[in-house]
Parts: structure tokens; C-alpha cells; sequence
């Protein structure tokens, strides 16, 4: 079973309110999800949709997580083994901001086959381009009801 998931989050203002979208791929069917939060920053928003996309996914699947974040995907590929060893501390000895988001993503991904990968945003990638929209849209739409 492979699935691919794009993401991405959007902020009206940072801390303020902000929203998340993922577009979930598997066997040529797409299912979108959107999300908002009242109170929250933007890396929350490019963390959470990563999250809400693996939930929807069976455990041992393979799945690519596909983000514009290198907030999210750097923090996965480089920084998350370090701050484990230093008892989710950074490397200034401060305590790991999201660390809740953090070891929820952990745990979803330590049942599944995933592999983080970064593409460059706003650069005509089709499905990046669409997750943004989403999360724009979905934020409008909160602030303006």
C-alpha cells in the first residue's frame, strides 16, 4: 500500500489563527482535509496536516509526506534523532517547541514506512500548489463566518 500526502498550513497572523490542508493519494483517488485553529503558529499549521494525513493511513504503509516546511521536514530528517538524544531539548538547550506535535508525528510515523520530502513552494508544483489553496481557502472561509 504507498501513499503520497501533500501538505500545507496557512496563518492570518503569527500567533493567530490558522488553517491546514492535506490532499491524501492513493490509487489515483485524492481526499482532501482541511482544518483550523483559533489560536495557533504557523509551524503548528505545517506540522499538524503531516499528522491528520498519516492518521488516514493503515499502519505499515508506505507513505511519502510531501511539504513546502523544511520546518517539517528537516525537523523529521535531521533535527528529531538530536533532540530525542538530548531529552527534546535544541541544540541551545531549550526545550523543543511543538514537542507535542513532535512525538505525535514520532509515533505515527514509527508504524508506517514514510519519507519526508521537501519541494520548493509557490513553484507551479501541482499538488503543492492545491494544499495551499486548500489551507488559504479553509482559513478565509473561518475568518470571514
Amino acid at each position: 500500500m504507498s501513499y503520497s500526502i501533500y501538505t500545507d498550513g496557512s496563518i492570518h497572523e503569527n500567533p493567530g489563527k490558522g488553517a491546514w490542508a492535506c490532499v491524501i493519494v492513493h490509487d489515483n483517488e485524492r481526499q482532501a482535509v482541511v482544518g483550523f485553529a483559533e489560536s495557533t503558529t504557523s509551524n503548528r499549521m505545517e506540522i499538524l496536516p503531516a499528522i491528520e494525513g498519516l492518521k488516514r493511513t493503515p499502519e505499515r504503509a508506505k507513505v511519502k509526506v510531501v511539504s513546502d516546511c523544511k520546518y517539517l521536514v528537516d525537523g523529521f530528517n535531521k533535527w528529531m534523532d538530536k533532540w530525542i538524544a538530548r531529552h527534546w531539548l535544541n541544540s541551545g538547550g531549550k526545550p523543543v517547541l511543538n514537542q507535542d506535535l513532535w512525538r505525535e508525528l514520532r509515533k505515527l510515523v514509527s508504524t508506517r514506512e514514510v519519507e519526508f520530502i521537501w519541494v520548493r513552494g509557490h513553484n507551479g508544483h501541482e499538488m503543492n500548489e492545491e494544499v495551499h489553496r486548500l489551507a488559504c481557502e479553509e482559513l478565509d472561509r473561518q475568518i470571514n463566518e
